[in-house]
Formats: structure tokens, C-alpha cells, sequence
């Protein structure tokens, strides 16, 4: 009477995935579909910076009116400091 080896219909059926691994592509779907969501802001931020059109201002209170002014900066000293 032979012993051990392998057994007809014994153990997890070909090509099934475990509980771990089920959950892995689970989570990885889950991440893809979050890129995807926000893959147009993070290009127009990306492109943005390498086309370097960003402005700075300044807020400056008037305190005569009351009212508020924005002033572009346009120092680099000033810009890298704030």
C-alpha cells in the first residue's frame, strides 16, 4: 500500500487565486481607479510648473478705503522669500 504524493481532487483547484492575493488586486484596482480620477489635475499642475506660468501677489490693505489691493510680485528676491 503506497503512501504520501500526490491525491485526486486534494488542495486548491488550478487556477483559483487565494484570499491574499484576491485582496492584493483588490487594492491595487481600487488605487488605479484613484489615479485615474485625478490624472488630468496632476498633468495640468505638472505642465504648469515646467511652462513656469504661475504668478504671485501680494495683498495690500488700503487704509483709507478699507478695501484691499492685489499686487503682482514680480521680484525673485521677494518671491523667495515668502
Amino acid at each position: 500500500m503506497a503512501r504520501g504524493g500526490a491525491r485526486p481532487g486534494a488542495g486548491r483547484p488550478k487556477g483559483s487565486k487565494t484570499p491574499a492575493t484576491l485582496e492584493r488586486e483588490a487594492a491595487l484596482k481600487s488605487f488605479r481607479e484613484m489615479v485615474i480620477e485625478k490624472v488630468k489635475p496632476l498633468f495640468e499642475a505638472q505642465y504648469t510648473l515646467a511652462r513656469g506660468t504661475s504668478f504671485m501677489f501680494r495683498i495690500k490693505e488700503n487704509p483709507k478705503t478699507g478695501g484691499k489691493e492685489h499686487i503682482l510680485i514680480t521680484d525673485r528676491d521677494e518671491i523667495g522669500s515668502a
